[in-house]
């Protein structure tokens, strides 16, 4: 009996930062780098293209939605996976909008 190797599933990576004191922090290093990489590798996710990340873009305002995650949204496909460190990367809005954003990502099968 064989078994069939396990499907690699392509997978873009986004982060985002709030403030200016941030940028001198670890937010980016922390939301894209070895620990998203070794996730992404124990798990069969093949991160494809450059991280989209919002650097000193509110996610309370929704701003990012105008910025990289908007871009995002509209260069994901269907069947793709979204690496974020925590799900108020996103966004930070409303928990009904926040929620609904979430709802729309992943019926358009990310």
């Amino acid at each position: 009996m064989s078994i069939a190797p396990q499907t690699i599933k392509k997978s873009r990576i986004y982060g985002r930062f709030s403030s200016k004191p941030q940028e001198k922090g670890d937010s980016y290093r922390r939301q894209t780098g070895d620990e998203v990489k070794a996730y992404a590798a124990r798990n069969n996710l093949e991160i494809i293209g450059e991280p989209y990340f919002d650097e000193g873009v509110s996610g309370k305002a929704g701003l990012n939605l105008e910025k990289e995650f908007g871009r995002y949204l509209n260069e994901a496909q269907a069947g793709e996976a979204l690496l974020v460190e925590i799900t108020d990367r996103i966004g930070r809005q409303n928990p009904i909008l926040l929620c609904k954003l979430l709802y729309d990502t992943v019926h358009k099968g990310i």
